[in-house]
């Protein structure tokens, strides 16, 4: 029970933090050809004339992929599912960070 309230809690936090980062690309559209710090991200915009859609639609996609794969494994081995939920859970944190600060 408490792994599960964990992982739920991780996977929440993983989703949210993702969640924000797409709300900042599209609340910063017109300037992300000077603020984004990603080199893929900045590619996409380019190939889409520096229209966020692209950019929005593949970051909900690969975020959706992520969550997915991480229940499915936490359903076929929970610790491991827990410790891969965790390091994702904290690297979202440093990329919070990072967007809080920058």
């Amino acid at each position: 029970p408490l792994q599960v309230g964990l992982f739920a809690a991780l996977w929440l936090v993983i989703g949210l933090i993702s969640a924000y980062d797409t709300y900042l690309t599209v609340r910063f559209e017109e300037s992300l050809e000077m603020m984004e710090c990603n080199p893929i991200a900045l590619w996409l915009l380019a190939y889409d004339k520096w229209s966020a859609a692209t950019l929005v639609g593949l970051k909900f996609l690969g975020s959706m992929t992520v969550l997915g794969a991480l229940g499915v494994c936490f359903w076929v081995r929970p610790r491991w599912g827990l410790t891969i939920t965790l390091s994702i859970a904290v690297l979202q944190g440093a990329l919070l960070a990072f967007l809080a600060l920058g």
